[in-house]
């Protein structure tokens, strides 16, 4: 035996259509608690074993009311839990079970999981258990009025927006939309000069776009406590976190760095945020002050490009971060500029 509840004369209409066995009798107003009554006087006071919720507020608390001994609760509502709304504890003396159903926690699951609920969803269509809801179809370029007709509340079913004729095309209609960044969470990002202030805003910026493995190349490694912060932060996501020491200014370091990375996945993407200012007028400038400003964006991004030819075949992102200083000079950079202008032209 099935209950349910509408909203209106239009879905209860629909439903008698759409579902021929159902009984019209088992049709409550879901506007108001008296479903409630409706189900336990046609149950003689016993309740049933299954409630699909998603009513809020005293709705809600009637819904569980509605639950015979032993019976399941299945939760598909958010508007009580963004509240952090009570339920009374003595509704479970019947022995039920309260179940919440978070379909947007399935973005985030394993592949194994997905595969298992799109398993699980193709073999109900196959066996006719699992049938398509019922639509209603803008055109792509009705995207206003599609928004406004969900607003209203009174569809039935779901509200879709055709962006092709037919399913077999393979091209879309033209849509216009706002670029975003998106990362594999199972590919790795590493991100030269990582732990630098920079650094920790670039990991930020890549981590809030699904990036889930970071590989921080640091001379010298964690020495501050908020660095320890933001990783402990991004672990609460999920993040891998890993730092590398090796010398990258030389073709040995970078070969050890990206060793290290792939160890973790299949690196996507290498960002080069490396400075070290050795300012001063070049009449003053030496050898090792020249070379030491040089070093982590000249020579390091010219071996990382050579290495990461050969060990990161799916290599989609190869990012240097220069300064205005190499186009336009800047007193007492002139090896902070040649050193961003070699970057650039790499």
């Amino acid at each position: 035996e099935v209950f349910t509840t509408v909203s209106t004369q239009e879905k209860k209409d629909f439903l008698l259509q759409r579902f021929p066995n159902l009984k019209e009798k088992n049709i409550g107003n879901s506007r108001s608690t008296s479903f409630e009554k409706m189900i336990m006087l046609a149950t003689n006071g016993r309740g049933v074993d299954y409630v699909l919720n998603s009513l809020a507020e005293e709705k809600l608390q009637a819904s569980v009311r509605c639950l015979a001994k032993g019976g399941h609760f299945l939760e598909i509502g958010k508007y009580d839990m963004s509240k952090n709304s009570q339920l009374a504890l003595t509704l479970f003396q019947k022995g039920i079970t309260f179940t919440s159903i978070m379909l947007d926690i399935m973005f985030h699951e394993t592949p194994e999981r997905k595969a298992g609920a799109s398993k699980l969803l193709k073999e109900g269509i196959a066996r006719g258990e699992v049938k398509p809801l019922y639509a209603n179809v803008f055109n792509a370029d009705e995207l206003e009025k599609a928004v406004r007709y969900l607003a209203g509340g009174k569809h039935i079913g779901k509200v879709l927006l055709k962006i092709r004729e037919n399913e077999t095309d393979e091209e879309t209609l033209p849509i216009l939309n706002i670029p975003r960044v998106y990362c594999n969470p199972n590919q790795v990002c590493v991100i030269v000069g990582g732990l630098g202030g920079f650094g920790l805003e670039l990991s930020d910026w890549l981590v809030i776009r699904g990036c889930r493995k970071l590989v921080l190349s640091s001379s010298r490694g964690i020495t501050k406590p908020y660095q320890e912060h933001r990783i402990r932060i991004w672990k609460n996501y999920g993040v891998e976190t890993h730092v590398c020491t090796a010398d990258v200014t030389t073709e040995k370091g970078c070969r050890e760095l990206l060793l290290e990375a792939s160890k973790h996945g299949q690196v996507s993407a290498i960002y080069n945020l490396a400075v070290q200012l050795r300012d001063c007028i070049l009449e003053n400038q030496t050898v090792e002050t020249f070379s030491e400003c040089l070093a982590p964006k000249a020579l390091a991004t010219k071996h990382l490009d050579a290495v990461s030819r050969e060990l990161c075949p799916k290599l989609s992102q190869f990012v240097v971060f220069s300064s205005v200083s190499c186009g336009r000079g800047n007193a007492g950079q002139s090896n902070y500029g040649m050193a961003n202008s070699i970057m650039e032209r790499i």
